[in-house]
Parts: structure tokens; C-alpha cells; sequence
């Protein structure tokens, strides 16, 4: 005699389970780690980032990992120079790594750059409406503020002017500096 079973239930028997969420796979699913998953909700231990159906991961102790988090926790270090060991292809996405540091960089100084053109745009009409008041000390006061903020842009663009290091700890090597292997 059958016996009934709800959808949770009757995937369960037959090893259908999402292993996250321990709801039935109905579509697409990835297997992986002896597991199977919802294609969206298998991803990076550390970050979450959810892996595409043609995307590298790397696994440690049953968990996966995007390559950047699995170079930051596992990479070989060099005995000899403390520079991490990486495969040629590891190495690639360390220098995207880089160039990823200075776009974010550089999202933050444009970010920096509209905020200071609304500060100045504020200033100039200001200057302009006290001049037409007759107000001159007001004039003055805020003639200086304006001065003091572009002496403070001239210092950050020199600031910025100096060498990018990446957010990210390789014992104080940039990924140029990284030993390839083959």
C-alpha cells in the first residue's frame, strides 16, 4: 500500500534535499561536496558570493571558497621571504586583486570629488549673495572657508599620488611581488 508523503518529505528519500536549506530540488541543482544545492544558494563560505554554473571553487575542510578567500586563508607562504606561492593563474587574479584596490580607490576619491564640488558650489553662492548684501565680513569668512577647502583637495591629490596597496594582507607584498610558480 503506498504511503503519503509531502514534497519535503518524498525528496528526502530519494536524496533531493537542498543541503542549505533543506527544501526539494525542483529545477537546476549543483552537486558539490557530496552535496546538492539550489543553484543560487551555493556559494563562498566566507563572502556568500554564490557560485555560477561554470565557476571555479575551491574546497577546504568540506567548505568551498571563492579564490580570493581560499588564497587569503590556505596560499603557501615562503619560508624564506613570506611571500605567498601561487599558480600562474592564482597569480592573475592577484593582480586583478590590485587593480580592484585602486578602482575602489578611485570610486571613493570621485565619491570625495562630487561631495567637495556640492561643498564649493555652496561657498561661491554664498560669496555671491553676501557680496549683493553688502555683508563683506561674511564675504571674508566664507571666502576663507572656500580657500581652506581647495588647499584640503590640492593635499588629497597629492595624497593619492602615492603608491596603492591593496586591503588585503600578503605580508606587506604587493601581488607584483608574488612568487609564480608553474
Amino acid at each position: 500500500m503506498p504511503i503519503a508523503l509531502c514534497e519535503t518529505d518524498y525528496s528526502r528519500r530519494h536524496d533531493m534535499l537542498c543541503f542549505e536549506l533543506e527544501k526539494a530540488l525542483r529545477d537546476n541543482y549543483i552537486s558539490a561536496l557530496d552535496q546538492k544545492y539550489h543553484v543560487e544558494h551555493f556559494g563562498c563560505s566566507d563572502c556568500d558570493r554564490a557560485f555560477g554554473a561554470y565557476d571555479n571553487y575551491y574546497e577546504h575542510d568540506g567548505a568551498a571558497y571563492c579564490l580570493f578567500h581560499y588564497v587569503m586563508r590556505w596560499a603557501q607562504v615562503c619560508h624564506g621571504c613570506e611571500t605567498l606561492i601561487l599558480k600562474k593563474s592564482d597569480l592573475h587574479y592577484a593582480r586583478m586583486l590590485e587593480l580592484m584596490a585602486r578602482v575602489e580607490k578611485w570610486g571613493r576619491i570621485l565619491g570625495a570629488c562630487s561631495t567637495f564640488e556640492g561643498l564649493c558650489a555652496t561657498d561661491i553662492s554664498s560669496m555671491s549673495l553676501h557680496a549683493s548684501d553688502g555683508d563683506y565680513s561674511a564675504v571674508m569668512l566664507t571666502t576663507s572657508r572656500f580657500i581652506a577647502k581647495v588647499d584640503t583637495i590640492f593635499w588629497a591629490i597629492d595624497a593619492i599620488s602615492r603608491p596603492v596597496t591593496p586591503q588585503v594582507d600578503w605580508k606587506g607584498k604587493l601581488p607584483s611581488q608574488i612568487i609564480p610558480t608553474t
